[in-house]
């Protein structure tokens, strides 16, 4: 592609610079024309020539939108009267193309005019703004690419290139440490999983083993109180068969005593006797 001119680049953007004012200012003027205060508001201020190009260019638009209407109402049309009114459209976009750069001519160059138009301007839509910042960053681009030599561009293309190499190397890079990562993190789970299943066991077999241990201290207890009342028991009877013993013998003995002294005092008798 043919590299344009420094005076051909610098006509474009004035071009487009002009395009993206007139659209700004075409941007405040109202959708609805019967309603609206702009006209009265630009005859009070003075500014005639802005009145009359908006006026004028209301009238166009009102007679185009009652031209492109009209067929829907009227049926079959001859070719001669369809050509005919395509005609009648073209001409009068052309007057009404013309008619709006005087609009906006005559709104640019008038600050009064500019004030009033400001004055009377409803909220612009969404859709309008939208385009109309759209339309600003093309202007922008154009403005870069039309400014930019060809040495510029080349150092532009080859600065862009190495950003790219960069960053599919970099992308390349995290795409593997991702990979890492997840392989690393399957690792991880896989043993997480096996110690959770060893501490699983080990916490079984510590319950079994509280439980076993709970159950043999259980029974000790209770064979030690067994042992014990079977003892107490044995030592109570014990106790009281020795006792028992011990009655019968010291009343054997109070018997045999008695009996020894009968014995005795009966022998002495018999000693005094000879």
């Amino acid at each position: 592609m043919q590299k344009l001119t420094n005076m051909e680049a610098q006509r474009v953007i004035n071009c487009l610079e002009d395009a993206m004012e007139r659209m700004n200012i075409l941007s405040y003027l109202p959708e609805s024309h019967s309603q609206s205060r702009l006209l009265p508001a630009l005859e009070e201020a003075g500014a005639q020539q802005a009145y009359e190009a908006l006026r004028t260019a209301w009238q166009l638009e009102e007679g185009y939108r009652t031209l492109v209407l009209r067929p829907r109402g009227m049926g079959n049309v001859s070719k001669a009267k369809q050509s005919a009114s395509e005609s009648a459209k073209k001409d009068l976009v052309a007057q009404l193309h013309q008619v709006v750069r005087n609009t906006c001519r005559q709104l640019k160059k008038n600050p009064i005019a500019m004030s009033a138009l400001l004055s009377a301007a409803e909220d612009r839509s969404d859709d309008v703004l939208g385009f109309i910042e759209y339309f600003r960053d093309l202007t922008m681009v154009v403005h870069r690419k039309l400014s930019t030599t060809v040495e510029e561009e080349s150092q532009s293309k080859t600065r862009m290139h190495e950003l790219s190499e960069r960053e599919r190397s970099a992308e390349d890079e995290r795409t593997a440490l991702e990979q890492t990562l997840q392989v690393q993190r399957s690792e991880r789970e896989t043993e997480l999983s096996g110690l959770d299943r060893q501490i699983t066991k080990l916490r079984s077999e510590l319950h079994d083993i509280t439980q076993s241990n709970q159950m043999e201290m259980d029974s000790i207890r209770s064979q030690m109180k067994e042992r014990m009342e079977e003892a107490e028991t044995g030592h109570v009877g014990s106790n009281k068969k020795l006792q028992d013993k011990s009655d019968s013998l010291a009343q054997e003995l109070s018997t045999e005593s008695e009996k020894h002294r009968e014995h005795e005092a009966s022998l002495r008798k018999k000693k005094e006797k000879r």
